[in-house]
């Protein structure tokens, strides 16, 4: 994880960094993080800005497509399922504009 160091596997990258955001939006600090996560357009992946190009996000055959150095394969319709031991939904959705 670029937020906080922690190596985390790629089936928990969504719930971990899904935490690191909420976390981030509701202004709670976190201790011991190593970057943070950014306060404009997070990219879901690597927490940084993807208003800077760096993350650029797509959404194809149900697949997020990225070009964030952190990206990992799944598909939404799984991954946007909320359960107990996976509560967090932190994917991608297409923009109505």
């Amino acid at each position: 994880c670029l937020i906080c160091g922690k190596e985390i596997l790629g089936t928990e990258r969504q719930n971990h960094m899904g935490k690191h955001i909420i976390l981030s939006l509701h202004g709670i600090r976190e201790e011991n993080l190593i970057a943070a996560v950014s306060s404009s357009y997070p990219c879901g992946f690597c927490g940084s800005s993807m208003s800077n190009g760096a993350c650029a996000l797509s959404i194809r055959g149900g697949k997020a497509i990225s070009t964030c150095r952190e990206v990992y394969e799944f598909q939404i319709k799984a991954a946007s399922k909320s359960t107990t031991a996976k509560a967090c939904t932190n994917v991608p959705i297409t923009c109505a504009l």
